[in-house]
């Protein structure tokens, strides 16, 4: 559970840190199109 939960922590940051970074390097993506095409935008 531990193990587990630490993991989810460090994945949450890791997508969040990639969304600001993506948001800043293409501001024309809005954030909305974003979490509706989370893997396209990758």
């Amino acid at each position: 559970m531990g193990s587990s939960l630490h993991f989810s922590l460090l994945l949450a940051t890791f997508s969040f840190c990639f969304l600001f970074i993506l948001q800043n390097f293409d501001p024309t993506v809005s954030r909305g199109e974003i979490s509706s095409t989370p893997f396209i935008a990758i």
